[in-house]
This record gives structure tokens, sequence and C-alpha cells, in this order.
């Protein structure tokens, strides 16, 4: 019988505050964080928890507060893998109530759900824009890092490459390897 690793992937909910005393939206609660099992202690990277803060947690905060007269405070956001039929944690049931933002650059992230608050009319008309102003600005965040050519990989100065493509985005190799497609967020 195979040994179990000692470092295993557990997926890990990380809490996303705001530092602007100014803002509305408080905090946001990101499920679905793959982090390690080390010992028995789940345990998440700076690298990992710093990518989700530049490309998720302070692009939210800063549109949030140009929302004049916004009344969330609280984000709950699932990172959601489409192509994948069981997860190591749960996910909401997507239906066609819910709002549904698509892609409008090349981006890894191809989709933002935002779950149905069951409003109506013109309360529904605000809630509509202001997820679109808030949300759509997160596919840029995801755009694809552009792929060193695979002739880099034998070239002596490859490795000069590879550290220049990672000062022009830091995230290049997470953004290659992400394992999510879309989010599903819930406004509280």
């Amino acid at each position: 019988m195979p040994r179990a690793s000692k470092s295993q992937v557990v997926f890990l909910n990380v809490t996303l505050e705001s530092d602007h005393p100014d803002s509305k939206l408080k905090q946001m609660d990101i499920i679905g964080v793959p982090g390690q099992n080390q010992n028995g202690k789940n345990i998440l990277s700076d690298t990992v928890f710093g990518f989700l803060d530049d490309t998720i947690g302070r692009p939210i905060f800063a549109a949030s507060r140009q929302i004049p007269n916004l009344d969330w405070q609280k984000l709950t956001i699932w990172l959601y893998p489409t192509d994948e039929d069981s997860l190591g944690y749960q996910i909401p049931t997507i239906d066609d109530r819910d709002l549904e933002l698509k892609s409008n650059v090349e981006s890894i992230l191809k989709s933002i759900y935002i779950l149905d608050n069951d409003l109506k009319g013109n309360e529904y008309r605000r809630w509509k824009k202001t997820s679109e102003d808030i949300f759509t600005p997160l596919f840029r965040k995801f755009v694809d890092p552009p792929q060193l050519p695979s002739s880099f990989s034998f070239n002596p100065f490859g490795s000069f490459i590879e550290s220049l493509d990672s000062r022009i985005d830091p995230y290049a190799k997470m953004k290659r390897e992400l394992f999510f497609d879309a989010l599903i967020i819930q406004v509280d």
C-alpha cells in the first residue's frame, strides 16, 4: 500500500478584508483555494495568497469604492473549474436566474456567475449594472501570459528568459497552471 504524502492538497477558505476605512464592501471569502496539509496543519503559500489578493481581492475592493450607494458588505466567491465533475469542496448550483458575465478579452477566466438575489425591477437592474461594473474588469487580471517557445528550454539563456517572463507578469506560471476557469459569487 503506498504511503500517503506528508504534503497533500487541501481546499481552503481564505478571507480577504478591505484595508480602506471608507469601503462599504468590507470582506470576501474565497472558497476552493488549493493549499497543503503538512503535519496536520492546513497551509496556504504566500504566493497563492498574493495571487488571490492581486487578481481578485484588490480589484474588487477598488471597483466597489467607485460605486456610489453600494450596499454590499460581504462577498463569497467560489473558484470553479467548469470541466470538473467532483471537487474537494461544495459549490452552489447555478441556474438560469443567475447572472453570467462572459469574458470580454482572451482570458483564462471564462465566466463569472453572480447568484440571483431574487431582486426585481429597478433593484435588479441596479444590482446587474453594479455586478458588471465591479466584476467584468477581473477578466483582464487573468489574461493568458505569452508562452515561451519550447526552444528556450534547451537554450543557455532559457533561465534568463523565464526570469524575464516572471518580471513582466509575476503570476505567469500560476496563470498557466490555473485549475479554475470561472468564479461563482454570492453577494451578501
